[in-house]
């Protein structure tokens, strides 16, 4: 995670992104574990279970939730989907912001775009 915050950094930079950096990624991140986690839920765990969460007390929520993750959504599940949102947000995100990039920032960004693709 440490090595994708830098290299978000990077891009940010890139652009020329005036606002604060890590706020933004942090964000940004927050934003793609729980679109992620919706999916996940969503499309993994029978609506039965979901139902059954509703029920109960709010202190008891977060252990249920622990609980059906770990049984309906393995590791290798998450971090696929994870990979597709990350991909997908930051591809939205990149192509309201370069139509507004001057030719070096272009170039800037391109050189680094190709690295952080090559890493991912």
């Amino acid at each position: 995670m440490d090595e994708t915050k830098r290299q978000l950094t990077g891009l940010l930079t890139a652009i020329n992104f005036e606002d604060s950096k890590e706020e933004f990624i942090d964000e940004f991140l927050d934003l793609v574990n729980k679109e992620t986690m919706s999916l996940l839920v969503s499309s993994k765990i029978p609506v039965n279970k979901l139902e059954k969460i509703k029920n109960i007390s709010s202190e008891q929520q977060s252990d249920e939730w622990l609980r059906l993750i770990k049984e309906y959504i393995g590791t290798n599940q998450y971090n696929e989907v994870y990979e597709s949102v990350f991909s997908s947000n930051l591809k939205s995100a990149l192509s309201n912001a370069l139509p507004k990039l001057n030719d070096k920032q272009t170039a800037i960004f391109n050189a680094y775009l190709s690295q952080f693709l090559t890493t991912k």
